[in-house]
């Protein structure tokens, strides 16, 4: 009876693990999408309202590998605010951190050009 218990927890547990580590989105690239959100609203702004979750494949614009939770497509056409009359520096960094990203879509943002770590415009 208690071999059985044993077993049993050591398949629990197993299966909690493999769930817990092929579950959302990877907590660096939760982070450089924020920073990427926070980026594109300024000054003010509403892009992305919908990020709420703590899971960022289920974004609106975001595009997951179903394998392994890696961001892989971003659809960021038209999202920065018309009414903002600054051109947008996004910061190159938060795009590196998307390791394994194959598509992004930046189309209609009033891009100025790329901001380096440094603060340098690329």
């Amino acid at each position: 009876m208690r071999m059985r218990i044993i077993k049993s927890l050591f398949v629990w547990l197993t299966y909690a693990s493999i769930i817990r580590f092929n579950w959302g989105c990877l907590e660096e690239q939760r982070a450089a999408l924020l920073q990427i959100k926070d980026s594109i609203n300024s000054p003010v702004g509403s892009a992305f309202s919908s990020w709420y979750e703590e899971d960022c494949c289920q974004w609106e614009a975001v595009e997951c590998d179903p394998s392994n939770s890696t961001v892989i497509k971003l659809f960021f056409d038209y999202r920065r605010d018309k009414s903002i009359p600054e051109n947008w520096y996004p910061n190159a960094t938060s795009f590196a951190q998307l390791k394994d990203l194959q598509e992004l879509h930046l189309n209609g943002n009033q891009i100025g050009g790329f901001a380096s770590p440094s603060g340098r415009i690329l």
